[in-house]
């Protein structure tokens, strides 16, 4: 059989939620992103973050990461400085991030930001993708 005619049956499994309501945070430390989690049986998961963001300050860093619970996934912290320019003062970034993550069935992968100067992050048309791997 194959690569392009596999059976269903051998296809990964892929969970996926998304949310486009505006959550915000104006803190340093990672705070969950509202409906950004998903609790998969347990296993081996690819997951995929992105989302648009926003700031109300020049040169304000922001950071995304995939955890699992609690525990950051170590490859998936994605930091940026959102800069808006003189000329562009309502510059709005796509952020995304990925990282392998392995749970036993009741740990959750969820996404958390941070921001820092105490500034407003703006977050907006977000999702989460986990798919099954081997």
């Amino acid at each position: 059989m194959s690569e392009t005619n596999k059976p269903l049956s051998s296809l990964p499994t892929v969970t996926k939620v998304e949310a486009t309501g505006l959550v915000t945070t104006t803190s340093a430390t990672p705070a969950l992103i509202t409906g950004m989690t998903i609790t998969p049986p347990a296993g081996n998961y690819l997951a995929k973050f992105s989302c648009q963001a926003d700031d109300e300050d020049d040169e304000q860093v922001s950071t995304f990461a995939i955890y699992k619970d609690a525990v950051i996934a170590n490859a998936s912290n994605a930091r940026d400085t959102l800069t808006d320019t003189a000329h562009d003062r309502d510059n709005i970034d796509v952020m995304t991030t990925q990282d392998t993550v392995s749970v036993n069935g009741s740990e959750a992968i969820n996404v958390r930001f941070s921001t820092t100067g105490g500034f407003t992050l703006n977050v907006t048309n977000r999702s989460l993708i986990i798919m099954k791997i081997l």
